[in-house]
Protein backbone atom coordinates (compact mmCIF):
# COMPACT_ATOMS: atom_id res chain seq x y z
CA UNK A 1 0.00 0.00 0.00
CA UNK A 2 2.88 2.41 0.77
CA UNK A 3 4.45 1.62 -2.59
CA UNK A 4 1.16 2.39 -4.34
CA UNK A 5 0.89 5.71 -2.51
CA UNK A 6 4.44 6.68 -3.63
CA UNK A 7 3.57 6.00 -7.27
CA UNK A 8 0.38 8.00 -6.95
CA UNK A 9 2.28 10.88 -5.28
CA UNK A 10 4.94 10.93 -8.02
CA UNK A 11 2.28 10.95 -10.72
CA UNK A 12 0.49 13.76 -8.93
CA UNK A 13 3.69 15.86 -9.08
CA UNK A 14 4.32 15.20 -12.77
CA UNK A 15 0.73 15.65 -13.80
CA UNK A 16 -0.37 18.41 -11.48
CA UNK A 17 -1.00 20.83 -14.30
CA UNK A 18 -3.21 18.27 -16.05
CA UNK A 19 -5.09 17.20 -12.92
CA UNK A 20 -4.45 13.60 -13.97
CA UNK A 21 -2.63 10.60 -12.52
CA UNK A 22 -1.55 7.90 -14.93
CA UNK A 23 -4.12 9.20 -17.37
CA UNK A 24 -6.91 9.07 -14.78
CA UNK A 25 -8.46 12.24 -13.52
CA UNK A 26 -7.63 13.21 -9.94
CA UNK A 27 -11.27 13.33 -8.91
CA UNK A 28 -12.01 9.88 -10.34
CA UNK A 29 -8.96 8.38 -8.65
CA UNK A 30 -9.86 9.82 -5.26
CA UNK A 31 -13.44 8.63 -5.65
CA UNK A 32 -12.28 5.07 -6.36
CA UNK A 33 -9.32 4.99 -3.96
CA UNK A 34 -11.00 6.23 -0.77
CA UNK A 35 -13.54 3.36 -0.54
CA UNK A 36 -10.70 0.86 -0.98
CA UNK A 37 -8.73 2.47 1.83
CA UNK A 38 -11.79 2.55 4.06
CA UNK A 39 -12.57 -1.10 3.29
CA UNK A 40 -9.03 -2.24 4.07
CA UNK A 41 -8.91 -0.12 7.23
CA UNK A 42 -12.26 -1.50 8.38
CA UNK A 43 -11.13 -5.04 7.71
CA UNK A 44 -7.90 -4.58 9.67
CA UNK A 45 -9.76 -2.95 12.56
CA UNK A 46 -12.28 -5.79 12.59
CA UNK A 47 -9.47 -8.38 12.68
CA UNK A 48 -7.81 -6.53 15.54
CA UNK A 49 -11.08 -6.29 17.48
CA UNK A 50 -11.59 -10.05 17.07
CA UNK A 51 -8.06 -10.69 18.32
CA UNK A 52 -8.67 -8.49 21.36
CA UNK A 53 -12.00 -10.21 22.07
CA UNK A 54 -10.34 -13.62 21.80
CA UNK A 55 -7.59 -12.57 24.22
CA UNK A 56 -10.22 -11.29 26.64
CA UNK A 57 -12.13 -14.57 26.34
CA UNK A 58 -9.04 -16.67 27.02
CA UNK A 59 -8.04 -14.51 29.99
CA UNK A 60 -11.51 -14.92 31.50
CA UNK A 61 -11.44 -18.65 30.75
CA UNK A 62 -8.07 -18.96 32.47
CA UNK A 63 -9.48 -17.26 35.59
CA UNK A 64 -12.46 -19.63 35.48
CA UNK A 65 -10.08 -22.59 35.29
CA UNK A 66 -8.15 -21.38 38.34
CA UNK A 67 -11.45 -20.92 40.21
CA UNK A 68 -12.48 -24.50 39.43
CA UNK A 69 -9.20 -25.74 40.88
CA UNK A 70 -9.82 -23.75 44.05
CA UNK A 71 -13.34 -25.18 44.37
CA UNK A 72 -12.02 -28.71 43.84
CA UNK A 73 -9.76 -28.65 46.91
CA UNK A 74 -12.39 -29.17 49.62
CA UNK A 75 -14.23 -32.19 48.09
CA UNK A 76 -10.92 -33.73 47.01
CA UNK A 77 -9.41 -33.49 50.51
CA UNK A 78 -12.65 -34.84 51.94
CA UNK A 79 -12.48 -37.85 49.62
CA UNK A 80 -8.84 -38.45 50.52
CA UNK A 81 -9.74 -38.55 54.22
CA UNK A 82 -12.62 -40.91 53.51
CA UNK A 83 -10.30 -43.28 51.64
CA UNK A 84 -7.85 -43.25 54.55
CA UNK A 85 -10.55 -43.89 57.18
CA UNK A 86 -12.08 -46.66 55.08
CA UNK A 87 -8.64 -48.22 54.63
CA UNK A 88 -8.12 -48.22 58.42
CA UNK A 89 -11.57 -49.72 58.93
CA UNK A 90 -10.81 -52.60 56.57
CA UNK A 91 -7.86 -53.83 58.64
CA UNK A 92 -9.86 -53.99 61.88
CA UNK A 93 -10.16 -57.57 63.09
CA UNK A 94 -13.90 -57.63 63.62
CA UNK A 95 -17.15 -58.02 61.72
CA UNK A 96 -18.49 -54.80 60.28
CA UNK A 97 -20.87 -53.29 57.80
CA UNK A 98 -18.77 -51.76 55.04
CA UNK A 99 -19.81 -48.32 53.79
CA UNK A 100 -17.68 -45.97 51.70
CA UNK A 101 -18.98 -42.42 51.93
CA UNK A 102 -18.78 -40.49 48.67
CA UNK A 103 -18.58 -36.74 48.21
CA UNK A 104 -20.97 -35.81 45.41
CA UNK A 105 -18.97 -32.63 44.72
CA UNK A 106 -15.85 -34.65 43.99
CA UNK A 107 -15.75 -34.65 40.17
CA UNK A 108 -14.16 -32.70 37.32
CA UNK A 109 -17.03 -32.54 34.86
CA UNK A 110 -16.71 -28.75 34.56
CA UNK A 111 -13.03 -29.08 33.69
CA UNK A 112 -13.89 -31.51 30.91
CA UNK A 113 -16.31 -29.03 29.38
CA UNK A 114 -13.41 -26.66 28.59
CA UNK A 115 -12.15 -27.16 25.04
CA UNK A 116 -8.65 -28.69 24.90
CA UNK A 117 -7.67 -26.20 22.18
CA UNK A 118 -8.50 -23.32 24.52
CA UNK A 119 -6.36 -24.91 27.24
CA UNK A 120 -3.52 -25.28 24.72
CA UNK A 121 -3.83 -21.59 23.80
CA UNK A 122 -3.91 -20.56 27.48
CA UNK A 123 -1.05 -22.66 28.80
CA UNK A 124 1.18 -23.13 25.75
CA UNK A 125 0.68 -20.31 23.21
CA UNK A 126 -0.01 -17.48 25.64
CA UNK A 127 2.74 -18.21 28.17
CA UNK A 128 6.39 -17.27 28.17
CA UNK A 129 9.07 -19.95 28.30
CA UNK A 130 10.31 -22.77 26.12
CA UNK A 131 7.93 -25.24 24.50
CA UNK A 132 9.49 -28.27 26.30
CA UNK A 133 9.12 -26.56 29.69
CA UNK A 134 5.51 -25.54 29.06
CA UNK A 135 4.69 -28.95 27.64
CA UNK A 136 6.04 -30.67 30.75
CA UNK A 137 4.01 -28.44 33.05
CA UNK A 138 0.89 -28.90 30.94
CA UNK A 139 1.42 -32.66 31.09
CA UNK A 140 1.54 -32.52 34.92
CA UNK A 141 -1.61 -30.43 34.97
CA UNK A 142 -3.60 -32.69 32.65
CA UNK A 143 -2.17 -35.84 34.20
CA UNK A 144 -3.35 -34.77 37.65
CA UNK A 145 -6.84 -33.96 36.39
CA UNK A 146 -7.05 -37.20 34.38
CA UNK A 147 -6.12 -39.28 37.44
CA UNK A 148 -8.75 -37.52 39.57
CA UNK A 149 -11.28 -38.21 36.81
CA UNK A 150 -10.34 -41.90 36.73
CA UNK A 151 -10.84 -42.15 40.51
CA UNK A 152 -14.26 -40.50 40.39
CA UNK A 153 -15.33 -43.00 37.73
CA UNK A 154 -13.84 -46.09 39.38
CA UNK A 155 -14.52 -45.58 43.08
CA UNK A 156 -18.12 -46.85 43.00
CA UNK A 157 -17.21 -49.77 40.74
CA UNK A 158 -14.26 -50.74 42.97
CA UNK A 159 -16.35 -50.61 46.13
CA UNK A 160 -19.21 -52.61 44.61
CA UNK A 161 -16.78 -55.30 43.47
CA UNK A 162 -15.17 -55.50 46.91
CA UNK A 163 -18.49 -55.51 48.74
CA UNK A 164 -19.90 -58.22 46.50
CA UNK A 165 -16.93 -60.47 47.26
CA UNK A 166 -17.09 -59.58 50.95
CA UNK A 167 -20.76 -60.54 51.20
CA UNK A 168 -20.15 -63.80 49.33
CA UNK A 169 -17.33 -64.86 51.67
CA UNK A 170 -19.45 -63.92 54.68
CA UNK A 171 -22.32 -66.03 53.35
CA UNK A 172 -19.96 -68.96 52.71
CA UNK A 173 -18.69 -68.72 56.26
CA UNK A 174 -22.12 -68.61 57.92
CA UNK A 175 -23.34 -71.41 55.67
CA UNK A 176 -20.56 -73.72 56.86
CA UNK A 177 -21.12 -72.76 60.50
CA UNK A 178 -24.81 -73.57 60.10
CA UNK A 179 -23.99 -76.95 58.55
CA UNK A 180 -21.79 -77.94 61.50
CA UNK A 181 -24.49 -76.85 63.95
CA UNK A 182 -27.25 -78.79 62.17
CA UNK A 183 -24.97 -81.82 61.78
CA UNK A 184 -24.27 -81.87 65.51
CA UNK A 185 -27.97 -81.79 66.33
CA UNK A 186 -28.68 -84.51 63.79
CA UNK A 187 -25.94 -86.74 65.21
CA UNK A 188 -27.32 -86.28 68.72
CA UNK A 189 -30.83 -87.14 67.56
CA UNK A 190 -29.78 -90.49 66.12
CA UNK A 191 -29.26 -92.01 69.55
CA UNK A 192 -28.97 -91.14 73.19
CA UNK A 193 -25.64 -89.45 73.82
CA UNK A 194 -23.41 -92.03 75.40
CA UNK A 195 -20.80 -91.37 78.04
CA UNK A 196 -18.08 -92.87 75.89
CA UNK A 197 -18.99 -90.76 72.81
CA UNK A 198 -16.15 -88.38 73.48
CA UNK A 199 -16.32 -86.68 70.09
CA UNK A 200 -19.94 -85.53 70.40
CA UNK A 201 -19.57 -84.64 74.09
CA UNK A 202 -16.48 -82.52 73.40
CA UNK A 203 -18.10 -80.92 70.37
CA UNK A 204 -21.16 -80.04 72.47
CA UNK A 205 -18.95 -78.47 75.11
CA UNK A 206 -17.13 -76.31 72.53
CA UNK A 207 -20.40 -75.13 71.00
CA UNK A 208 -21.91 -74.38 74.40
CA UNK A 209 -18.95 -72.31 75.59
CA UNK A 210 -18.84 -70.41 72.32
CA UNK A 211 -22.58 -69.60 72.19
CA UNK A 212 -22.60 -68.54 75.85
CA UNK A 213 -19.81 -66.01 75.30
CA UNK A 214 -20.96 -62.58 76.44
CA UNK A 215 -19.40 -59.17 75.88
CA UNK A 216 -20.89 -55.65 75.65
CA UNK A 217 -18.60 -54.84 72.72
CA UNK A 218 -18.81 -57.89 70.48
CA UNK A 219 -21.17 -60.76 69.70
CA UNK A 220 -20.19 -64.42 70.01
CA UNK A 221 -20.83 -64.64 66.24
CA UNK A 222 -18.04 -62.18 65.53
CA UNK A 223 -15.48 -63.90 63.32
CA UNK A 224 -12.60 -63.19 65.69
CA UNK A 225 -14.47 -64.71 68.64
CA UNK A 226 -15.69 -67.61 66.51
CA UNK A 227 -12.19 -68.35 65.23
CA UNK A 228 -10.75 -68.44 68.74
CA UNK A 229 -13.57 -70.17 70.65
CA UNK A 230 -15.14 -72.44 68.03
CA UNK A 231 -13.23 -72.93 64.78
CA UNK A 232 -9.73 -73.61 66.10
CA UNK A 233 -10.91 -75.85 68.99
CA UNK A 234 -13.04 -77.80 66.50
CA UNK A 235 -10.05 -78.28 64.20
CA UNK A 236 -8.05 -79.74 67.09
CA UNK A 237 -10.97 -81.98 68.09
CA UNK A 238 -11.36 -83.33 64.57
CA UNK A 239 -7.63 -84.05 64.36
CA UNK A 240 -7.84 -85.90 67.66
CA UNK A 241 -10.68 -88.11 66.35
CA UNK A 242 -9.42 -88.44 62.79
CA UNK A 243 -10.59 -92.08 62.62
CA UNK A 244 -14.18 -91.05 63.30
CA UNK A 245 -16.11 -90.40 60.01
CA UNK A 246 -18.16 -87.76 61.82
CA UNK A 247 -14.97 -85.88 62.69
CA UNK A 248 -13.85 -86.00 59.06
CA UNK A 249 -17.21 -84.62 57.92
CA UNK A 250 -17.26 -81.81 60.49
CA UNK A 251 -13.56 -81.08 59.92
CA UNK A 252 -14.11 -80.53 56.18
CA UNK A 253 -16.80 -77.92 56.84
CA UNK A 254 -14.70 -76.22 59.50
CA UNK A 255 -11.87 -75.97 56.97
CA UNK A 256 -14.26 -74.30 54.55
CA UNK A 257 -15.10 -71.80 57.32
CA UNK A 258 -11.41 -71.01 57.64
CA UNK A 259 -11.09 -70.73 53.87
CA UNK A 260 -13.96 -68.20 53.71
CA UNK A 261 -12.51 -66.19 56.60
CA UNK A 262 -9.05 -66.16 55.04
CA UNK A 263 -10.49 -65.02 51.72
CA UNK A 264 -12.25 -62.18 53.48
CA UNK A 265 -9.09 -61.18 55.34
CA UNK A 266 -7.08 -61.17 52.12
CA UNK A 267 -9.78 -59.21 50.32
CA UNK A 268 -9.91 -56.55 53.03
CA UNK A 269 -6.13 -56.36 53.24
CA UNK A 270 -5.85 -55.89 49.48
CA UNK A 271 -8.45 -53.12 49.36
CA UNK A 272 -7.04 -51.47 52.46
CA UNK A 273 -3.77 -51.06 50.56
CA UNK A 274 -5.72 -50.07 47.43
CA UNK A 275 -7.53 -47.18 49.14
CA UNK A 276 -4.39 -45.99 50.90
CA UNK A 277 -2.63 -45.92 47.53
CA UNK A 278 -5.50 -44.01 45.94
CA UNK A 279 -5.46 -41.44 48.74
CA UNK A 280 -1.71 -40.96 48.27
CA UNK A 281 -2.00 -40.62 44.49
CA UNK A 282 -4.89 -38.18 44.79
CA UNK A 283 -2.79 -35.99 47.08
CA UNK A 284 0.16 -36.24 44.66
CA UNK A 285 -2.12 -35.27 41.75
CA UNK A 286 -3.42 -32.28 43.69
CA UNK A 287 0.13 -31.10 44.46
CA UNK A 288 1.15 -31.53 40.80
CA UNK A 289 -1.83 -29.50 39.59
CA UNK A 290 -1.10 -26.64 41.97
CA UNK A 291 2.63 -26.72 41.30
CA UNK A 292 2.02 -26.50 37.54
CA UNK A 293 -0.45 -23.61 37.92
CA UNK A 294 1.91 -21.66 40.18
CA UNK A 295 4.69 -21.96 37.61
CA UNK A 296 2.35 -21.06 34.76
CA UNK A 297 1.30 -18.01 36.78
CA UNK A 298 4.87 -16.70 36.65
CA UNK A 299 4.99 -17.20 32.87
CA UNK A 300 2.20 -14.78 31.93
CA UNK A 301 2.96 -12.53 28.97
CA UNK A 302 2.70 -8.78 29.52
CA UNK A 303 -0.52 -7.64 27.87
CA UNK A 304 -2.38 -4.36 27.90
CA UNK A 305 -5.55 -6.42 27.44
CA UNK A 306 -4.91 -8.22 30.73
CA UNK A 307 -4.19 -4.84 32.38
CA UNK A 308 -7.38 -3.37 30.94
CA UNK A 309 -9.52 -6.24 32.23
CA UNK A 310 -7.97 -5.99 35.68
CA UNK A 311 -8.51 -2.20 35.78
CA UNK A 312 -12.10 -2.59 34.57
CA UNK A 313 -12.87 -5.16 37.27
CA UNK A 314 -11.29 -2.96 39.97
CA UNK A 315 -13.39 0.01 38.90
CA UNK A 316 -16.52 -2.15 38.86
CA UNK A 317 -15.87 -3.29 42.45
CA UNK A 318 -15.30 0.31 43.56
Amino acid sequence: MIYLAQIIYQNIQTSDDKKEICGISYDALVTGFVPIVLFISGYLINVKVKQINEKCRLIELEKYFYSLVTLLEKPLQSQIQEFIMFSDKLIEKKDQHLVLNENTSFHIEQFKEIDSKDLYDIFIKNKKGSIPEKTELYGKLRGGLDYIDSITKAKRKDFDFMNEKFIKYQEDYFKEIEITDESFRFMCSLSVLKEDDLFLREMGRIMSEWSSFSSPDVSFKDRTVAREMYIMPMIELCKKHIDDPRAVFIGNHIKRCIYALNNNDELKSFFSTHYTTQATKLQTSWLNINDALKKFDTMKKTSWVRWFIKTKQTNTII
